[in-house]
């Protein structure tokens, strides 16, 4: 499904735009460059002309690997790999993080959503939908070999773990796998959007992770706006884009064209790269909901399950201010908890507000008042709101300090007492200690006799004796010397 079309040697040159600092956004981009017919269907360069081109925005892209040796590529900041090598093959190394599939698969993919402009092409100069977002690929597959879920599993988790703002899969599996829908809906709850493909199959059947509820299922259409004939669809389809011939990256920097549903993903992709750019607070859903709203109906009137929403096309919306709350303040102060009160007036434009404690975003609230909670005790606390209106826009941040009382509250109680016996007979009583933020330490008794204390949530005994039942105890302490009520737990050792 893959055909060269163009060998050049300037290929790999750099069309570097103007540089306009802090005012980027108000200027607009790629005003010179042409655009593809893929591009221009979907109306991206009306993006680029209120100044939007992904900057700022980090694409995890977990695929196959993304090539060094294009100058195309140079927003692809890291590179990781979670395969593991084949000793059999000796002269290639699978678990290196190089795109060895055919012309290329991960780079191809990379190509699409944010490579530079390029010179010296007849057709066009401008090929990807985001060209200034910074990517970091994920290799969980080789072009070798098949790839593992368990490495699909550990790449989605690295990129939450570096704060990816989108992951895009271009692969799939005709099988649900607890393991990894429980990581897709970490990365949804850390409001990470994650866009997948549908799958080639020629299947009333959408592959995973793409028909999981958390993730963007994208599949292809052609010139036409028919489905492509390799593609999946069915149940859970979301949207679709250009499918078929799409120029992109090959491995060795070329151009070539592409086809499948892993060539469409990446449009969608590069289009939640540019609202997220716009929007920066606005969660995975709220996100979704701009393509909906912006979609071309291609099926029957309303969602099908051939097209989905139908094909988005980026559509700018003039940002409205939004404004504060016109009161904000801080009352009902404890030891670890405050109540945050606001007021909302019929001038108010705040839809919703998102709260930080210490500059980390902990909950969002369309309330006016929210109960702060676990806080450590005679600390002082900075807690911002910042103001989103209905269409997504963020008023500037409004900040409060205050401090705790001091600790009067025994911290909770230990909970679910375990054994974990080693081969030395020895024995690692394990428990878990929740809501309690200024954990200090715990005691642990055996038979009520004191054996030690342990600042984790875990203690390693000494020699124990086989085939007997303890009763072990946790106290909790926390670091104003308060102490949890004792917990026992009878363990066995077999």
């Amino acid at each position: 499904m893959r055909r060269r079309i163009i060998s050049i040697a300037a290929i790999c040159a750099v069309l570097t735009g103007p540089s306009f600092g802090a005012v980027a956004q108000a200027q607009p981009l790629y005003t010179e460059e042409v655009p593809t017919k893929h591009l221009k269907k979907l109306t991206i360069p009306v993006a680029w002309a209120n100044g939007y081109s992904g900057k700022g925005i980090r694409v995890a892209i977990i695929d196959t690997g993304v090539n060094k040796n294009s100058k195309l590529l140079s927003n692809v900041k890291e590179r990781y790999s979670f395969t593991t090598d084949n000793p059999y093959t000796k002269k290639i190394n699978e678990g290196d993080v190089l795109d060895r599939f055919e012309e290329g698969h991960g780079t191809g993919v990379a190509g699409i959503i944010g490579a530079k402009p390029i010179k010296d092409n007849e057709d066009f100069s401008i090929f990807s939908v985001a060209p200034k977002v910074t990517i970091a690929s994920y290799k969980y597959k080789d072009g070798t070999e098949d790839g593992d879920v368990k490495e699909l599993i550990e790449a989605v988790d690295q990129a939450i773990s570096d704060k990816a703002d989108i992951i895009s899969i271009s692969s799939g599996l005709q099988s649900d796998i607890p393991a990894l829908h429980r990581v897709i809906k970490k990365a949804y709850a850390k409001n990470i959007v994650v866009v997948a493909s549908a799958g080639n199959n020629k299947m009333k059947s959408v592959t995973y992770p793409a028909r999981y509820k958390e993730v963007i299922a994208v599949t292809s259409i052609s010139a036409k706006n028919k489905r492509s004939t390799f593609a999946n669809y069915g149940s859970g389809i979301d949207f679709v884009a250009p499918g078929e011939n799409i120029p992109t990256i090959a491995v060795n920097g070329e151009l070539y064209t592409a086809s499948g549903t892993s060539f469409a993903t990446p449009f969608i992709t590069g289009m939640v790269a540019l609202l997220k750019e716009q929007y920066p607070y606005s969660t995975p859903q709220q996100l979704k909901e701009k393509l909906i709203a912006s979609s071309k109906d291609l099926g029957v009137e309303g969602y099908d399950t051939t097209f989905g929403y139908g094909m988005p096309h980026y559509t700018y919306v003039e940002p409205q201010s939004s404004l504060a709350p016109s009161s904000f303040k801080v009352s009902g102060i404890t030891d670890h908890t405050a109540i945050l009160k606001f007021t909302k007036s019929a001038e108010d434009t705040w839809d919703s507000l998102i709260i930080s404690l210490h500059d980390e975003e902990i909950a969002r609230t369309k309330k006016t008042s929210y109960t702060l909670k676990n806080l450590t005790a005679d600390e002082v606390q900075l807690v911002s709101v910042r103001a989103l209106n209905a269409q997504g826009d963020a008023a500037e941040p409004v900040e409060a300090t205050f401090i705790t009382k001091v600790d009067t509250t025994p911290p909770t109680q230990a909970t679910n007492i375990q054994f974990r016996v080693a081969t030395n007979k020895k024995a690692r009583i394990s428990w878990d200690v929740k809501n309690t933020p200024d954990y200090a330490y715990a005691k642990i008794y055996l038979d009520g006799q004191y054996v030690g204390k342990s600042r984790t949530s875990s203690f390693t005994t000494k020699k124990l004796a086989t085939k007997k039942t303890y009763k072990a105890s946790v106290v909790v302490y926390d670091t104003s010397g308060l102490s949890s009520s004792k917990v026992t737990a009878k363990l066995a050792i077999h």
